[in-house]
């Protein structure tokens, strides 16, 4: 796919959108945590549909989906989620992909959704794998962003705790969002998309602003069960609904051999560049995003009804 990267006029009409659409606030508690998630319901509740459950990165939040969750929700119901330790849910002394996976459930089971395709980025594709195998009758598709799949098989990194880090506290607004970054960093790190993201990773405290993401190193995480080859081939194979890997052409995190093992995942694997695209793809186009994975949601449910 290909496109110029989109000026702030365009980009800040996703922003409006966003923000006359912002979907229902609801919360589960998960292994004590208060998991915070979002539901956008079809306009059409008695169309054919495909729910959607979102995925964030690592130290993200929903709201990195949320701009273009508008041009999706007439497929179906959307779900997006805030990991314990990111945007509003609580935080956890000590995190594991294991706590990543029940909390997508418990989350999936709280809205009610009906077979819903997984959409995950960044480190959240770790989450989506395994979410996948603990209950691979729960999804009916698998879509992946940007996600490096060599981390399935390389070693775990040694873990620290994680009070080891300092907080940091900002003596006002204006600079704590001047503090907001890209990571990997990516041009550009300016325009109505970052104002937006940085917007709401903040919250003041008593002490001052802060972030509301409890700034989590991978070696913060426990990634028990990444050590091994994943035998995510078999587990999707009776899936029906869309597989998609879906890259920015301009990320520094994919390599070729990420683009073969999707691509060998499944002969129904859909792998998509996109042109003008860095590791953020949302945020760099968030309409060829839309349009793809509103083209993936289309061809699997024509699928399933045939």
């Amino acid at each position: 796919m290909t496109g110029d990267r989109p000026g702030d006029a365009e980009l800040q009409g996703w922003i409006d959108r966003t923000r006359a659409h912002p979907g229902t606030a609801r919360q589960v508690k998960v292994c004590g945590c208060d998991i915070a998630y979002r539901i956008w319901d079809a306009p059409d509740p008695m169309a054919p549909r495909r729910d959607v459950v979102l995925l964030h990165g690592r130290n993200a939040s929903l709201h990195w989906w949320a701009p273009i969750v508008p041009a999706m929700a007439s497929s179906g119901r959307v779900v997006a989620l805030d990991s314990s330790g990111a945007g509003s849910s609580g935080w956890r002394d000590r995190y594991s992909i294991g706590l990543y996976v029940h909390e997508v459930l418990e989350v999936v089971a709280d809205a009610g959704l009906s077979d819903p395709v997984l959409m995950a980025h960044s480190f959240g594709g770790h989450i989506a794998f395994q979410s996948v195998l603990a209950q691979s009758r729960m999804f009916s598709g698998l879509v992946i962003l940007d996600t490096r799949l060599a981390r399935l098989t390389g070693e775990i990194e040694a873990q620290i705790p994680i009070d080891a880090r300092p907080r940091r506290h900002y003596p006002d607004r204006e600079t704590i969002l001047s503090r907001f970054r890209f990571l990997p960093e990516q041009p550009p790190s300016t325009g109505p998309y970052r104002d937006h993201l940085a917007e709401e990773a903040i919250i003041h405290t008593p002490k001052g602003w802060t972030w509301k993401f409890h700034g989590l190193g991978v070696d913060m995480i426990d990634m028990e069960g990444l050590r091994a080859p994943l035998p995510l081939a078999q587990v999707i194979a009776g899936m029906t609904g869309p597989l998609g890997f879906i890259h920015g052409l301009d990320s520094v995190i994919i390599r070729d051999a990420d683009l073969e093992q999707a691509a060998a995942l499944s002969p129904r694997m859909q792998v998509l560049g996109i042109a003008g695209a860095g590791h953020h793809i949302m945020v760099d186009q968030p309409s060829a995003l839309s349009q793809a994975l509103n083209g993936l949601l289309l061809a699997g449910t024509n699928s399933a009804a045939e």
